[in-house]
């Protein structure tokens, strides 16, 4: 399940808080049943983990340092929904590509994590 939305995303590093404002979605992750075809049609389900991840697109801004963001691992992400919501993931590490807008001042990226649980709602 993902859920698309715009809001405050905090990015824990080394101690070191980082507040963006942008838009994000979040892959909860957990074990998706995948179909396993037998000789008479399906035979059953496989288990596959989806890891818990991140795709956002954040606001760049003042004095902030997105190459600390790249570089880091360990990250803990608390993503704040525009209705007061919240949703934390834990051990991320950014993983893909970069793109940044210098028109518009935002940052594409995806953090994954490596937590072996989902993404937790607080």
């Amino acid at each position: 399940m993902s859920k698309y939305s715009h809001g405050v995303l905090n990015f824990k590093v080394a101690g070191k808080l980082y507040v963006f404002k942008g838009n994000f979605k979040i892959i909860y992750g957990g074990f998706l049943n995948e179909p396993i075809e037998g000789q008479n049609g399906p035979g059953g389900f496989s288990k596959k983990w989806t890891p818990p991840s991140i795709e956002t697109s954040i606001i760049i801004d003042g004095d902030k340092n997105v190459k600390d963001l790249l570089t880091a691992e360990d990250i803990e992400i608390v993503a704040e929904r525009a209705n007061g919501k919240a949703t934390v993931l834990q051990k991320c590490t950014y993983a893909g590509k970069s793109e940044f807008d210098a028109t518009t001042g935002e940052f594409d990226g995806l953090f994954v994590s490596m937590d072996d649980s989902p993404a937790q709602d607080v």
